[in-house]
């Protein structure tokens, strides 16, 4: 019976990860309530890091455990394996998140001041812009409910490019 336990975790681990979207947008909110229980996982940060980011720059398993071995460190090829495949895979994808962070705000610093009624306007634009390609495109016609949802969205739009421009037209000529 043991024997086929062994073989039913071996075989989970060998599949796939399938990930949730919520895990793709924000990997360090992982939706797995089971935490990393390995050697490593349970080595302070400083370790983790390390050894991150030696496999990181390309670093074989031996390096690793040379290096290691230097921090009074103990590890072997099959504790690095384990990590290599989860928890060195949740900093990868945290990396990668962090990244696309930076740049998102690295653009949004060119984009103008928020109190700039052209801003706003630029908004609307790409909004409404957006709705009138998905309305032309068709693909809205099989759904009908989507398709009153975007009219809605377009009807609120207008109302609240409107006010911006009347707003506009306020602050240019005061009374």
């Amino acid at each position: 019976m043991n024997t086929q336990i062994t073989e039913t975790n071996t075989n989970q681990r060998q599949q796939p990860s399938q990930t949730s979207s919520a895990e793709e947008n924000f990997p360090f909110f992982s939706t797995s309530t089971r935490k990393s229980r390995g050697k490593i996982a349970t080595l302070p940060a400083d370790k983790r890091d390390l050894i991150n980011s030696l496999l990181d720059n390309g670093a074989t398993y031996g390096t690793v455990v040379a290096e290691l071995s230097k921090h009074s460190v103990s590890l072997n090829l099959q504790n690095l394996s384990n990590w290599y495949h989860s928890g060195f895979q949740d900093y990868l994808r945290r990396q990668d998140w962090l990244t696309q962070l930076t740049h998102l705000q690295e653009e949004a610093a060119d984009l103008p001041d928020p109190s700039d009624p052209s801003l706003h306007q630029a908004v609307l634009h790409v909004g409404v812009l957006k709705i009138f390609q998905s309305l032309k495109s068709g693909l809205t016609t099989s759904d009908p409910v989507n398709e009153v949802r975007q009219l809605n969205a377009l009807a609120r739009l207008s109302r609240l490019s409107a006010q911006v421009k009347k707003q506009a037209n306020a602050e240019a000529n005061p009374k």
